[in-house]
């Protein structure tokens, strides 16, 4: 079914990226199933991105393991990131016009989940993905930023909870981290990211304009 709705999307979108914002593999053989949907890719001759969600990983093969099968793939663009970032897949994707970087796309690993004082709940953008995400902002200068991400920041609950958002809510909550680590804050003080996009909540479909 997938492979058939991503048939469907080529013929009547043409994108020229597809972006897939994790929780592609929740296969007890992950490995097999990635290099499936690669292939696939490959010979729709379609180029897509890919970022980490939290089930991708959890079975027989780690996010490391799986990231090593990526390069082999000359339409997967796809990089593990830094080795001082915390993550498997946090990396950007500039978008050229006649040598110039005109807009770029982030991809930041939200990683799977983590113990907080109350229990265990939904994971979050560490301080080093920020201190990532200033840098490259900062060397891009003013370019605009999309940055795409599996689970949800804070702010997207607050604004379903505002009223302002358009959209529909499937699930019971907007499932976010129980901390907020500061990586809104952070785009609002450099005012270069356009949008975010998110995966997760697989029954959220919803959008609008908070603290822009």
């Amino acid at each position: 079914k997938v492979y058939a709705l991503l048939e469907k999307a080529f013929q009547e979108i043409d994108p020229d990226l597809t972006i897939i914002t994790g929780d592609l593999l929740f296969s007890f053989n992950s490995k097999r199933m990635l290099k499936e949907f690669a292939l696939f890719m490959e010979e729709h001759q379609r180029h897509w991105a890919f970022v980490f969600g939290n089930h991708d990983g959890q079975h027989r093969h780690d996010r490391v393991a799986l990231a090593d099968v990526l390069p082999e793939y000359p339409h997967a663009l796809f990089s593990r990131g830094e080795e001082w970032v915390l993550g498997e897949s946090d990396y950007t994707i500039a978008l050229n016009h006649q040598g110039e970087t005109i807009q770029a796309l982030m991809m930041l690993d939200s990683h799977d989940h983590r113990v907080y004082d109350e229990g265990k709940g939904p994971d979050y953008i560490y301080p080093s993905q920020i201190a990532w995400y200033r840098w490259v902002a900062q060397g891009l200068e003013k370019v605009p930023f999309y940055a795409f991400f599996h689970i949800p920041l804070p702010e997207y609950a607050l604004l379903w909870e505002s009223g302002e958002a358009t959209g529909v809510m499937g699930d019971r909550k907007v499932n976010t981290p129980w901390e907020n680590s500061g990586l809104f804050q952070a785009m609002l003080e450099d005012s270069t990211t356009v949008a975010t996009f998110s995966g997760h909540d697989h029954l959220n479909d919803f959008h609008g304009v908070w603290e822009g």
